[in-house]
C-alpha cells in the first residue's frame, strides 16, 4: 500500500514537471512569435522608407540638379524600362514583407512559424541581391549610353586620328567605372547589413530556439 502511494506521489509529481514544461514551452514560443513580428515588421517599415526615398528624385525639379545631356540619357527608353523594373520588384518585396509580417502571428504552429522565419530570411536576402545587381545594371547602362551621347566624347573621337584612342579612353572610362561600382555597392551592402542583416541575425537567433 505504501508503494501504491508512493507511486501516485511520484505520478501527480510527474505530471506536474511536464505541465509546468508545457506552459513554459508555450510562453517561450509566445515571446518568440512576438519577437519574431517585431522583427518583421521593422524590416517592413526600413524597405517602405527606402522605397519612399528612392522615388523622391521624381517629386524634384531634375534641371536644378542635372545637365540636359544626363536627363536626355535618363528619359531614353531603355532607362525608363530598367527604371519601372526596378520598382516593380521592390514592391513585389514590399509586398512580400507585409506577407511574412501578417503571416508571424500568435496562432501560428511551430512548424508555421518555422517556415515563415525561414520564408522571410530568404526574402529579405534576395532583395539585397536583387537590388545590387539592378542598382548595377542601372549604372552600367546608363554610362554606356551617357558616353556615346556625350558631345564632348564625340568631338575627341571625331580629332583624333588614332585608332586606338577610342578603345584605350573606353578601357580607362569603364575601368574607373567598375571601380566606382566596387566602392558604392560595397558601402550599400554595409548600409544593408546594418539595415537589415542584424535584424535576420535575431530571426536566426528565434530559428533555432524553436528548433533547439
Amino acid at each position: 500500500m505504501k508503494s501504491q502511494n508512493h507511486l501516485n506521489v511520484l505520478k501527480i509529481a510527474w505530471n506536474n514537471i511536464n505541465a509546468n514544461t508545457y506552459i513554459e514551452d508555450l510562453e517561450l514560443r509566445r515571446i518568440i512569435q512576438l519577437n519574431s513580428n517585431s522583427i518583421v515588421k521593422r524590416i517592413f517599415i526600413i524597405s517602405l522608407i527606402e522605397f519612399a526615398l528612392s522615388i523622391l528624385p521624381f517629386f524634384l525639379d531634375g534641371k536644378e540638379f542635372f545637365t540636359k545631356e544626363i536627363l536626355d540619357v535618363q528619359n531614353t527608353k531603355i532607362m525608363v524600362y530598367l527604371d519601372y523594373s526596378y520598382y516593380a520588384i521592390f514592391i513585389f518585396f514590399i509586398i512580400q514583407f507585409y506577407l511574412n509580417f501578417k503571416k508571424i502571428n500568435a496562432h501560428s504552429n511551430l512548424n508555421e512559424l518555422s517556415k515563415n522565419i525561414l520564408k522571410t530570411r530568404k526574402s529579405v536576402y534576395n532583395y539585397i541581391y536583387v537590388s545590387l545587381i539592378i542598382f548595377n545594371l542601372n549604372a552600367i547602362v546608363f554610362a554606356y549610353l551617357y558616353l556615346n551621347s556625350n558631345s564632348s566624347y564625340q568631338n575627341f573621337i571625331s580629332h583624333n586620328n588614332s585608332q586606338n584612342s577610342p578603345f584605350i579612353f573606353q578601357l580607362i572610362f569603364y575601368c574607373i567605372l567598375i571601380v566606382f561600382l566596387s566602392v558604392i555597392t560595397y558601402s550599400v551592402w554595409l548600409l544593408y547589413k546594418i539595415l537589415y542583416l542584424k535584424l535576420i541575425k535575431k530571426l536566426d537567433q528565434n530559428f533555432n530556439e524553436l528548433n533547439s
